[in-house]
């Protein structure tokens, strides 16, 4: 679950009252079963670094302790929020580096106190994204699948101190910076020929011929698309997947794929 305030706004009034809804969204995560909440420190954008880390040393530890009886971990997200003329000069998020971060455990050692880790930020900050992984794998909860362009032109003309306005594009991943397309391309190699090495063993054992392909899209489309390519006189899928969410998505394929495809469909169940 996710909740974005800023619990360090200068108005107290507001402070209180989004702080009181995050401790509501912390419990709404524990009675759905939903182990992390997602939010921001917050920054009052007029102090210092320093100084919010004195705001946040009163205003956070009573929420994580808040968190930690209810079962939930709460997971701090790394956007600095100064894309915008009223977020300047200092933004509304202090926990954007490592330094912060690490300020940030040394006053909340909790173990239920981490990282909901945007890697994008990290681009044109110049950190080292994968330094971070590295460093503070055992503090990310959860992770943004998200890319960051820069563009040379608007940085060029606005400069760094502009803090990313005007050069700073977010992107898909594989679409600029943090994943390439060769990247990509390996994990869907190694993620598929995973799943098929356990079918292939049994085909092998058996003396069965096949032939093994690792298709990367939408599920139904690609696979209706491959059965045409490969004139094939039926298709063979399973009717279930892993879990609840699983049963829900592979249901849907397969009608899909009952509705699309030219031959007949073989449901395993």
């Amino acid at each position: 679950m996710g909740y974005y305030p800023n619990p360090l706004h200068p108005d107290l009034g507001h402070r209180q009252l989004v702080t009181d809804h995050l401790k509501n969204v912390i419990s709404a995560a524990e009675m759905l079963e939903v182990p992390i909440v997602g939010t921001f420190i917050g920054k009052d954008k007029d102090k210092t670094v320093e100084q919010n880390l004195e705001e946040f040393a009163r205003v956070w530890p009573p929420i994580v302790k808040y968190a930690r009886q209810h079962g939930v971990k709460i997971a701090i997200e790394n956007c600095p929020m100064i894309f915008s003329n009223d977020e300047w000069p200092g933004g509304n998020n202090l926990a954007n580096t490592p330094y912060i971060w690490r300020k940030m455990w040394e006053i909340i050692p909790d173990d239920n106190f981490g990282l909901n880790l945007d890697p994008s930020h990290l681009v044109w900050q110049m950190i080292d994204y994968l330094r971070v992984v590295r460093d503070f794998k055992d503090r990310i909860f959860h992770v943004h699948a998200k890319d960051l362009q820069i563009d040379h032109e608007g940085l060029y003309q606005r400069g760094v101190l502009s803090s990313g306005m005007g050069w700073h594009v977010p992107r898909l991943p594989g679409l600029s910076k943090l994943v390439s397309k060769a990247q990509l391309r390996q994990y869907y190699k190694e993620e598929g020929e995973a799943q098929l090495a356990e079918a292939k063993t049994m085909l092998e054992d058996a003396g069965i011929d096949y032939e093994a392909r690792v298709l990367v899209g939408p599920v139904a489309e690609i696979l209706v698309a491959h059965a045409r390519a490969k004139r094939c006189d039926m298709i063979f899928i399973g009717s279930r997947g892993m879990g609840a969410a699983g049963n829900l998505l592979l249901g849907s394929t397969v009608t899909k794929v009952l509705h699309l495809a030219g031959v007949p469909v073989l449901v395993a169940r």
